[in-house]
């Protein structure tokens, strides 16, 4: 065990940095567990905080608690990117449970953290929530919960510490009936519930300010802008359905340009049943 006569031990840690690291150089490490000395080597701080996990794992699957069985460890991830995603735009989380999250995915080595901020309720019922503080549109923060923006980088931070990237994910131009409430000239008859008409100038106009604000606030190299499940009301015609299509794709083009040229990678869905094109 690694427990010595003297009754000390000792934790080495040794870091390497790698020129031009993948994510999977960064979380990877080499754990060493002798009487009385334990030596961890990785190539970056993400690597020794991972194999600080594993060793509090060890240590709580003892059967002597004062004593860590000896071993040697090399562990790799098999996956870059280990997400989970959480909607709270549906249903508002409390910071205090969202660090528990971040707790309970850093036990299990999770290294992405997708927080869905904005979104409506099922089955035709007028409820939709924008979780995140709005300088640019006051109107536009949900009322019954909501992260004020110092909130927000306080937790990134505390991901960051663990770990963990928050990905940030604000959903249009379907799921965006916290958007129109605050826009309603942006609604268009001919589609379904929360979505904005993508053939008015206004909407993009009113998105572009909305990343402008939120794209900085986050550190992440991803930002998500979501584009799933556009749909029209089934009395939409075939020639405004296609029309609608084409501006669909325009948007999805249009807000990766806008967005990459912050410097991130966009993510979006899928969901495309009724799009042409």
């Amino acid at each position: 065990p690694a427990k010595s006569n003297t009754h000390k031990s000792y934790i080495i840690i040794k870091i390497k940095p790698k020129q031009h690291q993948s994510q999977v150089q960064k979380e990877s490490y080499s754990l060493q567990i002798k009487p009385g000395r334990i030596v961890i080597k990785a190539a970056d701080e993400a690597g020794v905080f991972y194999a600080t996990r594993t060793l509090l794992q060890l240590a709580a699957s003892a059967t002597d608690k004062q004593t860590i069985p000896c071993n040697s460890i090399k562990d790799t991830p098999a996956y870059p990117f280990s997400g989970f995603m959480l909607d709270v735009g549906r249903k508002f989380f409390p910071i205090s449970q969202l660090k528990d999250y971040i707790c309970r995915m850093s036990w299990y080595k999770m290294n992405q953290l997708q927080l869905h901020l904005n979104d409506q309720a099922f089955h035709g019922e007028h409820y939709a929530a924008f979780r995140l503080e709005s300088k640019t549109f006051p109107h536009l923060t949900a009322k019954d919960g909501f992260y004020t923006q110092q909130e927000i980088k306080e937790l990134i931070q505390y991901a960051t510490d663990r770990g963990i990237n928050i990905i940030p994910e604000i959903d249009a131009p379907a799921h965006a009936m916290s958007i129109l409430d605050m826009a309603p000239e942006l609604n268009n008859e001919k589609l379904q519930d929360g979505q904005l008409d993508v053939l008015n100038p206004k909407t993009t106009q009113i998105m572009e300010q909305i990343f402008d604000e939120f794209v900085p606030l986050f550190p992440s190299p991803y930002f998500h802008i979501g584009t799933d499940e556009y749909r029209f009301k089934k009395s939409t015609s075939t020639e405004d359905r296609k029309a609608f299509a084409a501006g669909f794709c325009n948007y999805i083009n249009h807000f990766n340009k806008f967005i990459r040229a912050k410097g991130k990678e966009v993510m979006i869905w899928s969901g495309y049943d009724q799009m042409t094109g």
